[in-house]
């Protein structure tokens, strides 16, 4: 059966300016579904999940798949090598420390395995997850489920919900100004509290809570601190959390205890989302449905792995100030 290029073309915004994407992928022929897509990723050490990508037939680069962001971004470093990325306009980029000038690309093409868009904008940014120079969202796949399967270490594009499905657990989600946020019950003392997070792949740690929920809920010396650590933006602003012990954790019907976690001290005041990061979300398999509202999980073969403690996690990554208050100014 010959094979035709479904194209879809949706708008992107970024720091004001619109741009024009078309997302193209080989399908059957009208009339017949399509097969799912499958692209490979490499788990990183940072808990960042990285596929292999080329820019206008000539540039290699790795991309982290980025939940709480939109389009793509190229870091300096990766744009200062790359050839064949004309940068032909300018605009701003907000990090949590403030806001620098940025350049845009548009009009780039960009494959990843077997899938290719035509006329992709992309904009730089000074950082991304370790191993990699740059990131995308999920809305490259517009209208498509997405399946992220970390025990074949593969990203599925479907047309439709699989059959697979029937095998995960199905949990509600709230899209919120381009972002996915689930809900997930935790314990602090003997009181269970239900809290909103931000699915956030680019941020490689277990969980970060909001000021508010902490300034509520979270009194002083009532989690057990095993850690701190520092973080840094791309402008060199400073960023220290504890390393505390959340004692219970419920993310739809399974439980986590005794799960390492951060809490922001000093002077902040501006952490206006909690946070669920890598460390947790690679120990799921899942099916992201954002057209319904829904995200499908299933434990899979990481699911055991023990937490990390401090002495045994990656030198901080700078990056992860820099997206998580990234995320928090873009709202």
């Amino acid at each position: 059966m010959d094979r035709v290029c479904q194209r879809q073309v949706f708008t992107l915004v970024l720091a004001g300016v619109f741009f024009t994407a078309t997302f193209c992928t080989c399908a059957e022929e009208p009339g017949e579904p399509s097969s799912p897509v499958v692209v490979p990723f490499t788990l990183t050490k940072a808990n960042n999940i990285a596929v292999a990508a080329q820019i206008n037939e000539t540039d290699k680069v790795q991309l982290m798949l980025h939940t709480a962001i939109s389009g793509v971004a190229i870091t300096s470093a990766a744009a200062e090598k790359a050839t064949s990325i004309d940068w032909d306009k300018a605009g701003n980029m907000v990090s949590w420390g403030g806001t620098s000038k940025t350049r845009y690309s548009t009009s780039n093409r960009l494959q990843m395995g077997p899938l290719s868009w035509d006329e992709q904008s992309f904009v730089e940014d000074v950082l991304s997850g370790h191993e990699t120079d740059g990131k995308f969202g999920l809305d490259m796949f517009a209208g498509k489920i997405i399946g992220v399967d970390f025990d074949q270490s593969q990203l599925t594009i479907y047309t439709a919900l699989p059959e697979i499905a029937t095998a995960y657990e199905r949990m509600k989600i709230e899209m919120r100004d381009g972002s996915l946020f689930v809900e997930a019950a935790v314990r602090i003392g003997t009181t269970e509290h239900q809290n909103k997070f931000l699915i956030h792949s680019g941020f490689g740690g277990t969980i970060l809570f909001d000021d508010a929920f902490v300034t509520k809920n979270v009194p002083p010396d009532t989690l057990r601190q095993i850690g701190q650590r520092t973080l840094r933006d791309s402008l060199g602003n400073v960023l220290t959390t504890k390393t505390v012990v959340l004692p219970g954790l419920k993310l739809g019907h399974t439980k986590f205890a005794d799960v390492p976690i951060g809490l922001f001290s000093g002077k902040i005041g501006n952490q206006q989302m909690s946070v669920i990061g890598g460390e947790l979300l690679k120990r799921f398999n899942w099916l992201v449905d954002v057209e319904n509202s829904r995200l499908y999980l299933k434990p899979n073969g990481l699911f055991a792995e023990e937490f990390p403690v401090p002495e045994n996690q990656q030198p901080p990554n700078s990056s992860e100030a820099n997206e998580i208050q990234k995320s928090n100014h873009a709202k």
